[in-house]
């Protein structure tokens, strides 16, 4: 309740502030804080986080991960759990955007923009029944409990050769991150997102890579996140 009213409110203030033009000013600032405060009136709204230019990680793992495509000279190959605005920025700075999302209503809605971009493959599998002791991926989201997402994590096994960033921030994170270790490049990154949650903690820890924590302001949110960047040990 309390987190659709939020959202309610914020897309009132949205109307407000662009008729009085402070969306305007706001987008013509490059400054963190500027685009941190205007991103606020896009939460849940995918399509004006594209148009903004920003993936939903924090600040600091957005800067990171700009640095890591441009050290492959936009040319790196990309897998990605959970499109959204994120796959549109990153269409724009890499060769290569494979991403693949369960909900199938949510990519449609988003079609028109990824269908413009032509080094972008959305891949749409739904979560399916779960069948008790077969099903390994499973996502802890209320309202999903009961679903299984094992089609959706092998997603990637369909695919050739190895990514240089695998980014992880739809469903049954932590089967993503299994899958993920077998097809990063030497030089690659998994960024985890939401990395904070204590149902990812586990996973991440036992994982064989090294994690860096990069925990601050993030785009349409409130208060501090979390996203992970993991890497090859040396």
């Amino acid at each position: 309740m309390i987190k659709s009213l939020y959202i309610h409110s914020m897309r009132g203030a949205k109307r407000i502030a662009g008729r009085l033009g402070i969306l305007q000013a706001l987008e013509r600032s490059d400054s963190r804080g500027a685009r941190w405060t205007r991103s606020l009136f896009s939460i849940y709204d995918s399509r004006d986080l594209a148009l903004l230019d920003l993936p939903w990680w924090t600040f600091d793992a957005i800067r990171e991960v700009e640095q890591l495509l441009a050290s492959f000279d936009n040319q790196a190959r990309v897998f990605e759990y959970g499109a959204g605005a994120s796959t549109l920025w990153l269409s724009k700075r890499c060769a290569e955007v494979i991403s693949v999302e369960h909900d199938i209503g949510f990519a449609d809605s988003m079609a028109p923009l990824f269908s413009s971009c032509p080094n972008v493959n959305v891949l749409t599998v739904p979560d399916v029944p779960a069948t008790g002791a077969t099903t390994e991926a499973r996502s802890r989201r209320r309202g999903y409990e009961d679903r299984a997402f094992d089609a959706y994590v092998d997603a990637i096994s369909s695919q050739e050769g190895m990514f240089d960033l695998i980014v992880i921030d739809g469903r049954a994170r932590t089967a993503c991150l299994a899958r993920a270790a077998q097809r990063l490049s030497p030089r690659g990154l998994i960024l985890f997102d939401n990395s904070e949650r204590k149902e990812y903690r586990a996973a991440i820890d036992s994982s064989p890579f090294v994690e860096r924590r990069l925990r601050g302001l993030a785009p349409a949110l409130p208060l501090p996140s979390q996203t992970s960047l993991l890497e090859q040990r040396s």
